[in-house]
């Protein structure tokens, strides 16, 4: 980057000033001129002038404006006022007129910046008050590297729902932005807002049941699968709104928010019209893929956002289990461990997914899933998180195992969360995700029989390796 520095002769305590700011831009590695610098004795100083100002190769004319610099600007005096004709032509008949930069070294008593006519209405720095000086001479720098402080994001992609032809969205969308935008405020009205959020989300998901008459598997496979992208914004919102309350870490909110998860056996025993209390496998598959789906994605974004705290609360919460009822006889369990139950069986879905694609996979629905990751996630993160639950479950005795189906991809995971445990300054990170007070406490819970890891996945599939031997238990907290 190079600049050439336009002032105006004052007196010699501002021309020290003037060189200060220029010493400071060379050793910002950006190559300045300056008439002090640059101009020999013998040379002409307003071809001088005239030629910096010109000069193609100057990224910047800096215009360091005082009350002296407006008079000889205005009035066309002396070099200044050479170098005001060239610039205000530029200024008016060129399209490109960031090469000048004003900036104001000077105000009136009345607080007003000393800009010449022809720049009253362009954006100016101002190094003229001493408090703020450091702060806007950053800005300069940045404005030099076209580096800006705050930048225009790139465009998105338009709302899902906008485009949802059998749901509209619009309501829970609205009441999402509400809900965000209260929580960013710590509105006091959060609570009432996540509670009218979430009854938008129940009426939505109340509508997705699968009413349809069952005609042979991969039809219902079908229905089940179109049912479950249909719910794609929903599963985007839900994210979106725990996201925001991770990164805000409020805990009361997030109890209220978990009693959503409270509530969602009725999306596997809906009431029956007539007293009919029967319905055939894979009816609910697309809810148990949405809910096996939206509770990894939410280990993840929690841990992502470094709610290590929350994501132990979530964790115990979805893997308690409080009762022991069948549910293929029609009795659901009141606690989320229940949930993995169901993951176990999503038929329909996985092997009409094996129909169109024509491929055998050994676990369908991941190949389904990771084709679709919040936007915020990425597969690696699916995986890890995956694995946390499975790892959280296996420390508790009287669980029901859940096994990692993304382990499927094991070799695709950095593990970025999981490796903290061999770090002194990170590993507490883990432990209160695990609910542990000590690595060996962890390591002992780890190792117990609550797992009986000698045992293969299902069939020739590969064993899910332990934490400890995942992440050598012998250098844990030793880096």
């Amino acid at each position: 980057m190079k600049v050439f520095i336009s002032y105006a002769w004052t007196n010699q305590k501002y021309v020290s000033f003037i060189l200060s700011i220029a010493e400071r831009l060379m050793a910002d590695g950006i190559e300045t001129i300056i008439d002090k610098w640059n101009l020999n004795a013998g040379q002409d100083k307003y071809v001088f002038m005239e030629q910096m100002v010109q000069d193609t190769s100057i990224n910047h004319v800096l215009l360091m404006l005082n009350k002296e610099y407006k008079i000889k600007s205005d009035e066309r005096r002396g070099g200044v006022g050479t170098e005001a004709q060239i610039i205000s032509s530029d200024l008016y008949n060129k399209v490109d007129q960031t090469k000048f930069i004003p900036i104001v070294t000077e105000k009136s008593d009345s607080g007003e910046p000393y800009l010449p006519n022809y720049l009253k209405n362009r954006i100016y720095i101002d190094l003229s008050v001493e408090e703020y000086f450091e702060e806007q001479y950053e800005e300069l720098i940045r404005q030099i590297y076209q580096r800006p402080q705050y930048s225009k994001p790139k465009v998105g992609v338009p709302p899902a729902w906008l485009f949802q032809e059998k749901e509209n969205f619009s309501d829970s969308n609205f009441k999402e932005r509400a809900l965000v935008s209260s929580i960013i405020k710590n509105d006091k009205s959060k609570y009432a807002k996540l509670k009218e959020y979430l009854s938008a989300i129940n009426e939505i998901l109340n509508k997705s049941h699968i009413t349809e008459i069952y005609n042979g598997q991969l039809d219902f496979g079908k229905i089940a699968l179109d049912k479950f992208n249909e719910m794609t914004p929903i599963r985007d919102s839900l994210i979106n709104v725990l996201r925001t309350i991770a990164i805000y870490d409020t805990k009361a909110l997030f109890d209220e928010y978990f009693k959503f998860y409270r509530n969602i056996e009725k999306y596997y025993k809906p009431e029956m019209k007539n007293g009919g209390a029967s319905w055939v496998q894979g009816q609910f598959d697309n809810y148990a893929l949405f809910f096996f789906e939206l509770i990894i994605s939410s280990v993840a974004i929690l841990i992502k956002n470094n709610a290590f705290e929350l994501t132990n609360l979530f964790l115990s919460r979805v893997l308690i289990k409080e009762k022991s009822n069948n549910w293929m006889y029609g009795h659901i369990e009141t606690d989320l461990e229940t949930i993995y139950d169901k993951f176990e069986n999503i038929y329909v879905i996985g092997n009409y997914y094996k129909s169109i694609s024509g491929k055998n996979y050994f676990q369908p629905i991941v190949e389904i899933l990771k084709n679709r990751i919040y936007h915020d996630l990425t597969l690696s993160d699916l995986i890890e998180a995956d694995l946390i639950i499975h790892y959280y479950a296996a420390c508790r005795e009287n669980h029901k195992q859940h096994f990692p189906k993304f382990a499927l991809y094991l070799g695709e995971c950095s593990f970025d969360f999981l490796s903290n445990l061999i770090y002194r300054d990170k590993y507490s990170m883990v432990l209160t995700v695990f609910g542990t007070t000590n690595l060996d406490e962890l390591k002992e819970q780890l190792n117990s029989q609550n797992f009986p890891y000698e045992r293969a996945y299902i069939g020739d599939y590969d064993k899910i390796p332990r934490l400890t031997t995942l992440v050598d238990e012998k250098i844990w907290g030793t880096k």
